[in-house]
């Protein structure tokens, strides 16, 4: 069942001018079952295919464009903050593993190995390594 429900169109030099906009009289029934979905979707970390049902709920309901778009820019807003803590992260990880890389090179350098290669080496003759 359709109705004409009038919108203002522009107001242009505080001229108003008035047209009708076709609506279903149900207003937007599929919106609420579509918004479900799609926060489900961003619950369960499926950011993207939440941003794809939130954009089927935009053209499944055009008068609540601007609530759609909320939800979307803060899944956005959570990604974007996701991206930092990850970057953060990293970094943390790269200068532990250096640190590790560090203890673990004096070790080797102390090692029986460490010195038969360096001698041999220096005698340029094949180490006899002993897993030591």
């Amino acid at each position: 069942m359709l109705s004409l429900k009038p919108i203002i169109l522009s107001t242009i030099l505080g001229v108003v001018t008035f047209g009708t906009v076709l609506a279903q009289v149900d207003h937007c029934q599929m919106y609420a079952g579509i918004l479900r979905k799609a926060d489900s979707l961003s619950q369960a970390g499926s950011y993207v295919a939440a941003i794809k049902t939130y954009r089927a709920a935009r053209v499944a309901c055009p008068v609540k464009i601007y609530e759609t778009d909320l939800r979307i820019e803060r899944i956005v807003y959570r990604l974007i903050q996701m991206r930092e803590q990850a970057l953060q992260r990293r970094d943390e990880l790269v200068q532990q593993m250096a640190l590790l890389e560090k203890d673990l090179q004096r070790l080797a350098g102390r090692s029986e190995d460490y010195r038969e290669g360096v001698s041999a080496f220096m005698e340029k003759r094949s180490p006899s390594f002993m897993g030591r």
